[in-house]
């Protein structure tokens, strides 16, 4: 019983920040940029004019927004969400399969993270100043980083599928 405390919170903390984003920060982004989508949700990626046409949309206020508010609840997050995935998993208990889930879970954080180095370096410069390789190198991540999560999130619906079941089953 004492170990479950912890978890429950590790999943109530990552729900908070989750919510948090959803309902305030990326709605917020959404309105600096006349409705265009922030590029952490941009999952098959983005070329240069794409994202020249964002960062321009954004304007210094909206870059500072993403900076200062977004970005620290999504320096929190990959890893908040990654445990979460695991903990799950590990106590759905299927060995190849909570190696994979495990590995894709780690693997999409630490692409959300190089994600976010990168689209820093995007809202830095800014529309004027950002050239094709960093973009192209910032949408190979956020690519990386859904593809990954994605599979993680994927795999672990399939293990609760096969857990319930197993419970109808008997």
């Amino acid at each position: 019983m004492r170990g479950r405390w912890p978890f429950r919170l590790l999943l109530a903390g990552t729900g908070l920040i989750f919510l948090t984003m959803e309902l305030y920060s990326l709605p917020a982004l959404r309105r600096f940029a006349g409705g265009q989508e922030a590029f952490d949700l941009r999952l098959s990626g983005y070329g240069l004019a794409e994202a020249r046409a964002y960062l321009a949309a954004l304007g210094e206020g909206g870059r500072h927004f993403y900076l200062t508010v977004q970005h620290p609840l999504d320096t929190v997050f990959p890893a908040a969400l990654a445990l979460c995935l695991i903990g799950v998993a590990r106590r759905l208990n299927g060995a190849v399969s909570l190696v994979l889930i495990c590995g894709f879970a780690l693997l999409g954080a630490g692409s959300d993270y190089q994600e976010n180095a990168s689209v820093r370096g995007l809202l830095l410069v800014g529309a004027d100043g950002v050239s094709a390789e960093a973009v192209a190198q910032a949408s190979r991540w956020t690519i990386l980083k859904s593809a990954a999560f994605g599979a993680s999130i994927g795999g672990l619906l399939l293990l609760l599928a096969r857990a319930g079941q197993r419970r109808v089953k008997g």
